[in-house]
């Protein structure tokens, strides 16, 4: 299977940037800009997975302080810091972080390496 013929996904986009950075491999201003791009669209499944991770933790959060006789909303944010839905919210926050770095960082590479091929 050629590359144009793999599925573009975050992943594959962000694991090729890895790679190219991890062995020095130069990324034309085109990679970049196109990288950017498509990052930037595809965002928005992303976001949405995360935010239905953070419905999903709401909810356990608010069955949690329901079958309380007393409502104690700090020892319910304890409780909810130890669940799985809590860790998948906090990895999905931090690749939804990551994305949008590499978004910006494949904007401010694509000007540098398109200055550098001008010669300024």
């Amino acid at each position: 299977m050629s590359d144009l013929e793999k599925l573009v996904t975050v992943d594959t986009i962000l694991e090729y940037l890895e790679n190219a950075v991890e062995t020095k491999e130069p990324i034309p201003p085109s990679v970049w800009a196109d990288a950017g791009a498509k990052l930037n669209i595809l965002m928005g499944d992303e976001t949405d997975l995360l935010f239905k991770l953070q419905q999903i933790e709401a909810q356990k959060r608010y069955e949690h302080v329901k079958a309380q006789t007393k409502t104690n909303i700090s020892e319910a944010d304890a409780f909810i810091e130890t669940t799985d839905e809590h860790v998948a919210v906090q990895r999905q926050r931090a690749r939804v972080e990551r994305i949008k770095e590499a978004v910006r960082m494949s904007k401010v590479q694509a000007r540098l390496r398109s200055e550098e091929l001008r010669g300024y």
